[in-house]
């Protein structure tokens, strides 16, 4: 059958889809992005018993917001794939977009290019046989696309880097207490045409009411990009920290904020994947998550059952 027979091998003289079955998972985005990208990615290769490898470099070799690959701060189980599997070799974007063209003429068992269609959730990717090579794109922004491997993913997310004392004393201020993170961004350096919806200073209001209905004496732990804008604008009848001690790290600063907001008892998170993450990485069942309503989010999967919109 034709679709059997890669069109790289024009150009590689010898390849053809027939190689070693195996998941290789496009890695872009920020850290909470990333996260989705490999979960889903590390379902699709456990499921059909396949090794999973990572394009770690053709999603930020021209990141407009400079971002890094920030998964090998992570316990995760995933080797690098080669600069072919990659299309960072010669004629690597070329090759992509030939791929890419021919997987859309293909009905989606048959492809060896999974993108990402729409945001909502595709039952297809699930049930997916993986049979030769896959390269797999796209943000899969649910947590349907992984659930029933939650156990292995809360194994593998784990920092492995030192947490600084900073950080390790702020957490130590979580435990002993009804702590709950409160995550505020301005999305003041992404374009409108990205429809990112600001949330205003109400949504914190009722979602500390909110919070206040299920929870005794909260003390809330505030992250954002814009403290100053914390400080001006969010005004609590309840103790509240607004956590800075990772400010100016980087990269490296945003793995241990997301450790930090993991580390809290109760959540109010933005529309961001990375509060998203935080949320989820507590794996205490007494949690209570406060996240804005479905039609301020990018993707309707962010939406969690047993999560509180508002």
């Amino acid at each position: 059958m034709l679709f059997f027979l890669s069109p790289l091998a024009i150009f590689d003289g010898v390849e053809i889809f027939m190689t070693e079955s195996s998941v290789i998972a496009h890695i872009f985005g920020g850290l909470g992005n990333q996260l989705f990208c490999y979960a889903a990615a590390k379902r699709l290769a456990i499921k059909n018993n396949v090794p999973l490898k990572l394009d770690i470099t053709s999603g930020f070799s021209h990141d407009r917001y400079k971002r890094e690959y920030l998964l090998d701060r992570f316990n995760i189980q995933a080797d690098t794939a080669s600069a072919s599997d990659s299309f960072v070799d010669r004629l690597g974007p070329f090759k992509r977009k030939l791929l890419f063209h021919f997987n859309r003429l293909l009905p989606f068992r048959f492809r060896t290019y999974l993108f990402e269609e729409t945001p909502a959730f595709d039952q297809r990717l699930l049930e997916y046989k993986v049979r030769r090579r896959t390269y797999l794109s796209g943000y899969w922004q649910s947590d349907l696309y992984f659930r029933d491997i939650e156990d292995v993913l809360r194994r593998e997310l784990v920092i492995t880097d030192p947490i600084s004392p900073e950080s390790q004393a702020m957490a130590e201020m979580m435990r002993n207490s009804e702590s709950v993170s409160i995550h505020v961004r301005s999305y003041s350096e992404v374009p409108a045409e990205h429809g990112r919806i600001i949330l205003k200073s109400d949504y914190y209001n009722r979602g500390t009411k909110s919070i206040a209905e299920r929870v005794h004496d909260p003390h809330y732990f505030c992250f954002s990009d814009d403290p100053v804008w914390l400080k001006q604008n969010l005004r609590l009848p309840y103790p509240m920290t607004i956590v800075e001690c990772n400010n100016g790290k980087g990269y490296d600063g945003a793995v241990e904020d997301l450790w930090l907001m993991s580390r809290c008892r109760h959540h109010i998170i933005a529309n961001s994947t990375f509060s998203w993450w935080g949320a989820w990485l507590n794996s205490s069942r007494e949690k209570t998550v406060v996240m804005p309503r479905t039609d301020y989010l990018n993707s309707p999967g962010l939406n969690v059952s047993g999560w509180n919109q508002i």
